[in-house]
């Protein structure tokens, strides 16, 4: 995702504990929404998509194709103009990255990329089942949890992050192995590798494996959670933003996030409000420097999925109620429909599961 309009390298890190640092204009800001929303565009193309409408499986887009998996150990790729078929590869996907001209694809046992043109595989590496299958890529490398060795501790698992060539899957580095019984992920962004180990947070250089700095964490279950060209989030209890340069705390908040996106010079948070019985969602759009709150759409039910966010817009939906498009700059609600789950947006384009078809629409 992009970290346009970042002026600092900045590092989002949540730990236990993180409390609440000065978020300027937090709460000030109003939510911005219409009191009649418009009507969504018209569909510009669906498919039948199975009988479901809960995004299961991976689904990743760029700017020709909608890639999905849909948990039958089949990866499809769609032209995103049409909806046609551009093909087929028999392979599970739980993760799916788009990478130059490859697409990348993580699952329990492998990780590995196809040819986006044709989906031949390029490569692939075996791996044991890991505590966290997710996968980061970036400056032709891919980063990944690795299950490997013997453990030390019977109830250890011997975990490794790994770095691989993204164009012939040959082994770049190997972390030290570690043994955590919680959740080890790391993710790719700011031409570094970004994990939590050992109550801290590691940067290690893409290509080369050398740590850049490390930065305390509170809590051993602090966890990576996505990264961008200038940023990397971890989240626990709360939000802390850190320079990805130096590992310098800059801003915290006192958040439960679900989901982050860097997008439009802007950090979309979708937070998690209320209790077990009543999850809402509220979601907010960030300076990522400062913790300045630019807009928020506050909670309006149980979120039907993750917000999907490009540099034009934030797609939200809520069970058993509408989804909507919102200005990723402004806040300012699009347009509105009726159902459906957003999966994949790029651009103005997003695709979304509606009455057991894969649709797409284009907002104006």
């Amino acid at each position: 995702m992009s970290g346009r309009g970042v002026s600092r390298r900045t590092v989002l890190l949540t730990a236990l504990g993180g409390g609440t640092a000065a978020v300027a204009g937090a709460i000030g800001v109003a939510a911005l929404a219409a009191p009649r929303p418009p009507r969504a565009p018209q569909v510009r193309w669906s498919a039948p998509f199975g009988a479901a409408d809960e995004p299961v499986g991976a689904w990743a887009a760029d700017d020709t194709t909608l890639y999905a998996c849909r948990d039958e150990g089949v990866v499809r790729a769609l032209d995103a103009a049409t909806g046609a078929v551009r093909w087929t590869a028999a392979t599970n996907a739980w993760y799916l990255v788009p990478s130059d001209r490859l697409l990348v694809f993580a699952h329990a046992e492998a990780v590995g990329a196809l040819d986006t043109t044709t989906g031949r595989p390029v490569w692939e590496m075996p791996r044991a089942s890991s505590v966290n299958h997710a996968i980061g890529a970036g400056q032709g490398t891919v980063v990944a949890v690795a299950q490997e060795g013997a453990p030390t501790d019977p109830l250890g698992f011997p975990m490794k992050v790994v770095a691989l060539d993204a164009a012939t899957g040959a082994r770049l580095w190997s972390s030290e192995q570690y043994e955590f019984v919680g959740t080890l992920r790391v993710v790719a962004g700011a031409g570094a590798a970004f994990y939590c180990q050992d109550e801290r947070l590691v940067a290690r250089e893409l290509r080369t494996g050398e740590v850049r700095w490390t930065a305390p964490v509170v809590g051993m279950n602090a966890e990576v959670l996505g990264a961008g060209e200038d940023v990397v989030v971890v989240r626990d209890s709360g939000v802390v933003v850190i320079d990805a340069a130096t590992g310098r705390r800059c801003w915290g908040a006192n958040w439960q996030v679900s989901s982050v996106a860097f997008v439009g010079g802007l950090l979309v948070a979708q937070t998690i409000v209320g209790t077990s019985r009543a999850r809402l969602s509220a979601v907010h759009g960030v300076d990522p420097l400062t913790g300045t709150l630019a807009w928020t759409v506050p909670p309006s039910g149980e979120p039907a999925s993750t917000a999907v966010s490009t540099d034009e817009c934030v797609y939200l939906s809520v069970s058993g109620g509408p989804m909507c498009a919102y200005a990723t700059a402004t806040g300012e609600l699009l347009w509105s429909r009726d159902g459906g789950t957003p999966v994949a947006a790029r651009g103005r384009d997003v695709y979304l599961l509606a009455g057991g078809e894969l649709q797409a629409i284009t907002s104006p």
